[in-house]
C-alpha cells in the first residue's frame, strides 16, 4: 500500500511542495484544514534566506550528482553543505569566478530545498498510511470479531493485554493447525474478494489461519479497546532521515524506503497516562538508552478520531538529541502537523484532553531534567539550558536578578531557558494582540545605526489590545473614523475570529474594488490587512478589502460594481492598444524585410 501511495502521490506532492504550495497539497491530498491566511503570516516571520536548509549535506555523496541539472555551472559534489554564500561584487555581474561560485551556491541551496520538499512529501504519504490503518481499526466487523474472540484480553488491565492477546492467538493457531483443513474454504479464501490486505490479515489472525505480526497485534489491540470504548491509537515511527542525511532522498527510489514500524498506545485510566504496547525493540532501546540512535519522527493517530500528534518525546532518552537530528526540517514538520491538526481540538472529549495535557506536561518535565550537555552544540537545542553566546538578537536575560547556573569550560555563562525572554517590535506585538504601553523604553535596539533598526520590547512592557466589542459606538459616531485601527490607519484581519470581533456597526467588505469605491465616495473606511509577505528582508502588508460603517455598506458595494466595470473596461482598452501596437510593429518589420 505504501509503495502504491508513493507512486500515486510522488510527482504531485514533490512538484507542489517544491514550488512552495504546501497549502494546496494539503487541501487536495491530505485534507488538511488551514488557518486564515496562515502561510502569509509565517512568511513574515521567516528570515528569507537563500539557504534556509544549510544543514542538509546532500553534496557529500557522489551518487547525488545525477540529480543535478546538466549545466556547465553545476556545483561540485565535494563541497561542504555549510559553506556560506559568497557576497555579491562587481565580478558577479561580469560572469567571473565570483558569479560562478554564486550560481553554484544557489544551485546547492535549491537542491537542499528540493530534498526538504521530498521529506515533507514522504511524511504525508506515511501519515496517509497511518490514517488508513487507523480507519481499519474502526471497522465494525473487525471490532465485533475482536469482542467475540478476545473477551478476556483486558481483564488484567492495559499492561497485561498484549500478553493475553498473544496467548489467545497462539492457541487459536495451534488448534487451527491440528485440525483438518477444508480445501473448499481455502479456495474461498483465495478468491479476488478476499485478497491479502490489512483487514483480511487481521481476520485471518483471529481465525487462527496465520500468525500475527507485531503490526497485526497492535491493530487488534486498538480495535478491541475501541470496541470497549477505551481510548487507543496507532503509533508509527517514520523511517525518514534527519537533516544531515536528508539529501539521500534525492537518490533513493520509492522501493528503497523501508517499511515503518507500527505499535499501539492505550490510555490507562487508573494511571491517567498512555501506555505503549508492541513497541519495536529498536524504539524501546532508544527510549531507555542514550547511546542508541534516537528515532526523530514518531506520530500517533486516533483519540480523537483522525487526530495526528507528535509523540517523539516519549520514545527518546534525550529530546535535545532529537532536535539536533531534525535540524532545519523541524520548522516544516511542525507547520505540517499544525495544519493537519487544526480542527482536532474541537472533537476531543474531556478525558482524552486531560490525558494529553498531563502527558505533555510529563514529557516537558522529562526534557527539562536532562543533564548538562558536554559540548557547545548540545546547548543549542537543549530544553533547559543555553549558553550566553547562543542567545538570539531578540532574546534577553529576564528578570535582571537571574543568576547563571554555572560556567562552560570556566569561561562562558550557562543560563536557564526559563530565564530567557523574547523581545519583539511594536508591530510584532500588535500582530499577537498586544500593544506597547506609552513611555516604555525599548529593552534592545536591533541593527542599531542602520536604516533597518528596530526597537524591541518585552512582554512585561505590553498590555492586551482593548476588545473592539467593548467600544461604545453610537449611531452618531458612524460619521467619524473607523475605531480599532492601528498606527497606520488599517485593521488587521488575519483570522476569522478577528473578523467576528470587529467594532459594532462596522462591516468587512472583501471586494478588491471596495477601497477605491469608498475613497471615491468620501466615506470613512479602514484598509484591511489579511497577512504579510517578505520583501527585501522586510515584512510587507497584504491588503484585501476594507472595513466601513454599516450604513455605508450598500453605497460602497454599488460603487464597487461601477468601479469594477470601469477597471475592466480600462483593462480591455489597454489590451487592445497593446495588440494594435504589436500588430503595427509586426507589419513594419515585415515591410522592412521585403523592401530593404
Amino acid at each position: 500500500f505504501l509503495q502504491h501511495r508513493l507512486c500515486m502521490s510522488w510527482d504531485v506532492a514533490s512538484t507542489k511542495i517544491a514550488a512552495g504550495d504546501l497549502d494546496t497539497f494539503l487541501r487536495e491530498e491530505a485534507g488538511g484544514q488551514l488557518p486564515f491566511c496562515g502561510r502569509q503570516n509565517e512568511q513574515a516571520n521567516d528570515n528569507s534566506d537563500d539557504d534556509e536548509y544549510d544543514d542538509i549535506d546532500w553534496c557529500g555523496a557522489e551518487e547525488f550528482s545525477e540529480v543535478l541539472p546538466e549545466s556547465s555551472d553545476a556545483p561540485s559534489c565535494t563541497g561542504s553543505a555549510s559553506e556560506p554564500l559568497p557576497a555579491r561584487s562587481d565580478e558577479t555581474s561580469s560572469g567571473g569566478p565570483a558569479a560562478r561560485d554564486f550560481e553554484a551556491q544557489k544551485q546547492k541551496a535549491q537542491m537542499r530545498r528540493k530534498a526538504a520538499a521530498f521529506h515533507t512529501a514522504l511524511s504525508l504519504c506515511f501519515i496517509a498510511r497511518l490514517e488508513y490503518l487507523d480507519n481499519i481499526c474502526d471497522h465494525p466487523i473487525l471490532q465485533g470479531m475482536a469482542l467475540s474472540s478476545l473477551p478476556s484480553c483486558l481483564k488484567n488491565g492495559v499492561t497485561g493485554s498484549l500478553r493475553e492477546l498473544r496467548c489467545v492467538l497462539r492457541s487459536k493457531e495451534r488448534s487451527s493447525n491440528s485440525g483438518v483443513k477444508d480445501d473448499r474454504s481455502a479456495k474461498e479464501h483465495d478468491t479476488p474478494a478476499c485478497r491479502p490486505g490489512p483487514l483480511s490479515n487481521l481476520i485471518a489472525c483471529l481465525q487462527g489461519v496465520q500468525a500475527a505480526s507485531t503490526e497485526d497485534l497492535a491493530m487488534l489491540l486498538v480495535a478491541l479497546c475501541r470496541a470497549e470504548s477505551l481510548p487507543a491509537r496507532l503509533v508509527m515511527a517514520l523511517p525518514l532521515p534527519g537533516a544531515k542525511q536528508c539529501g539521500s532522498l534525492l537518490a533513493a527510489s520509492a522501493s528503497a524506503i523501508s517499511s515503518p514500524a507500527v505499535w499501539a498506545e492505550i490510555f490507562d485510566a487508573p494511571a491517567s497516562r498512555w501506555r505503549a504496547l508492541a513497541t519495536p525493540a529498536e524504539v524501546a532501546a532508544a527510549a531507555s538508552d542514550a547511546s542508541h540512535q534516537a528515532v526523530p519522527w514518531v506520530l500517533a493517530v486516533g483519540s480523537p478520531a483522525g487526530a495526528v500528534r507528535d509523540v517523539t518525546r516519549r520514545y527518546c532518552c534525550r529530546w535535545s538529541s532529537v532536535q539536533e537530528v531534525r535540524g532545519s526540517l523541524a520548522r516544516g514538520w511542525e507547520a505540517m502537523l499544525a495544519r493537519l491538526t487544526v480542527c482536532s481540538n474541537e472533537q476531543t472529549d474531556d478525558l482524552i484532553a486531560r490525558a494529553n495535557r498531563l502527558d505533555d506536561e510529563r514529557l516537558a518535565k522529562k526534557a527539562q531534567q536532562e543533564p548538562l550537555p558536554t559540548s557547545k552544540a548540545g546547548f543549542k537545542r537543549h530544553a533547559a539550558y543555553v549558553l550566553e553566546s547562543q542567545l538570539r538578537q531578540n532574546e534577553i536575560v529576564h528578570p535582571p536578578l537571574a543568576q547563571p547556573v554555572g560556567l562552560f569550560h570556566g569561561r562562558e555563562k550557562i543560563w536557564r531557558r526559563c530565564d530567557i525572554a523574547g523581545l519583539h517590535s511594536a508591530v510584532q506585538w500588535r500582530q499577537q494582540g498586544r500593544q506597547v504601553r506609552e513611555n516604555e523604553a525599548p529593552m534592545k535596539i536591533a541593527r542599531n545605526g542602520t536604516v533597518f533598526c528596530a526597537k524591541l520590547f518585552g512582554l512585561w512592557q505590553t498590555e492586551a489590545v482593548p476588545d473592539a466589542k467593548r467600544l461604545t459606538v453610537n449611531q452618531e459616531q458612524q460619521f467619524g473614523p473607523i475605531p480599532g485601527t492601528n498606527n497606520y490607519g488599517s485593521i488587521e484581519l488575519k483570522s476569522m475570529a478577528q473578523i467576528q470581533d470587529l467594532p459594532a456597526k462596522t462591516v468587512y467588505l472583501e471586494d478588491e474594488a471596495a477601497r477605491s469605491a469608498a475613497a471615491q465616495l468620501g466615506v470613512h473606511f479602514a484598509p484591511a490587512v489579511v497577512g504579510f509577505k517578505p520583501e527585501r528582508g522586510q515584512p510587507k502588508p497584504i491588503f484585501k478589502g476594507c472595513v466601513v460603517w454599516a450604513k455605508d455598506m450598500k453605497d460602497v458595494l454599488e460603487a464597487a460594481e461601477d468601479e469594477r466595470a470601469r477597471l475592466e473596461e480600462l483593462e480591455r482598452k489597454r489590451k487592445t492598444e497593446r495588440m494594435e501596437a504589436a500588430w503595427r510593429s509586426l507589419v513594419k518589420h515585415v515591410l522592412v524585410d521585403i523592401y530593404v
